[in-house]
C-alpha cells in the first residue's frame, strides 16, 4: 500500500509480486486491489489470473496480425513499373531519332511572304506605334521577337558568332563611353545579357530605349560583317 501510495500521480495501476503471490492495485483507489495465489493450485484462479493479465496489456487489445504482401501482386506491380519505363524509353528514342528542324530562313516561303521592313528603314523613321514580332539576320535566319532590345541582342550575338578576332570593348553607335560589348560587366542596375566570345565572357549593353537599340543593331551588323550578305537585316511590325 505504501509503495502504490508514493506513485499515484504517476502510475496507474501497480503490481507486487514473489513470483507465486501476485497483488494489483489500482492507484487511483487504494483500497480496490485484487491478489492471485498461483500455488494454490486452483485452476479456475489461475484462469481468472491469465484473463485478468491479458485485459491489463494494451497489446491484447490493439495488436492486429501482420498482413504480408501478396507475392504474385507485388510480380505483377513489378511488371507494371517495368512496362511504364520501356513506354518512356521508347519515347525518348523516337525523341532523339527524329531530325532536328531547320532554323526558320529567308527561303521559308511562310516568312519570305511576310511584310519585312528593312533595317535601315526603321533607324530612318522609327515607328511609334507597334512592336516587332520578327527580325530577319544577314544569313537569311528569321527569328521570333517581341520586343525592340531582342533586335539589338540577335544582331550583336550574330556578330559574334561571325566575326573572329573583335577588337573589344565595343562602343556603341554614338562613340559615348557606353560600352555596347566589353568584357567588363555592367551595373546590376541597368539591362544587359551576359554571353561568351572566343571562350571568354562578354556583356551586351542592352540599356536603351527603342530607337537606339535599332541605331546600334544597324550599326554593329553594317561595321562588321563582310559585303555579299544573303539578305538585307529586317523587321516585321506586328
Amino acid at each position: 500500500m505504501q509503495y502504490t501510495n508514493a506513485f499515484k500521480d504517476t502510475v496507474k495501476y501497480a503490481l507486487l509480486t514473489d513470483g507465486l503471490v501476485w497483488q494489483f492495485y489500482d492507484c487511483t483507489n487504494m483500497n480496490a486491489h485484487q491478489e492471485f495465489d498461483l500455488a494454490s493450485n486452483h485452476f479456475g484462479g489461475a484462469v481468472s489470473f491469465a484473463l485478468f493479465m491479458l485485459g491489463k496489456f494494451d497489446a491484447a487489445h490493439y495488436w492486429e496480425p501482420e498482413l504480408l504482401p501478396d507475392p504474385l501482386q507485388k510480380i505483377e506491380d513489378l511488371r507494371s513499373d517495368l512496362d511504364s519505363v520501356k513506354k518512356e524509353l521508347n519515347s525518348l528514342r523516337k525523341a532523339l531519332e527524329s531530325p532536328v528542324k531547320p532554323a526558320w530562313s529567308f527561303e521559308n516561303s511562310k516568312h519570305a511572304e511576310l511584310p519585312f521592313i528593312n533595317l535601315n528603314e526603321i533607324e530612318k523613321k522609327m515607328p511609334d506605334t507597334g512592336k516587332p514580332s520578327h527580325f530577319r539576320l544577314p544569313d537569311g535566319e528569321v527569328v521570333a521577337i517581341k520586343i525592340w532590345k531582342a533586335v539589338l541582342l540577335e544582331s550583336c550575338k550574330y556578330v559574334l558568332s561571325k566575326v573572329e578576332n573583335l577588337q573589344l570593348p565595343l562602343v556603341d553607335k554614338a562613340g559615348k563611353s557606353t560600352l555596347l560589348i566589353s568584357e567588363i560587366k555592367p551595373s546590376e542596375k541597368v539591362s544587359f545579357i551576359e554571353t561568351s566570345y572566343q571562350d571568354k565572357t562578354v556583356y551586351i549593353y542592352l540599356n536603351y530605349a527603342a530607337s537606339r537599340c535599332i541605331a546600334n543593331a544597324a550599326y554593329v551588323l553594317q561595321e562588321f560583317l563582310p559585303e555579299g550578305q544573303k539578305a538585307l537585316p529586317a523587321v516585321v511590325i506586328a
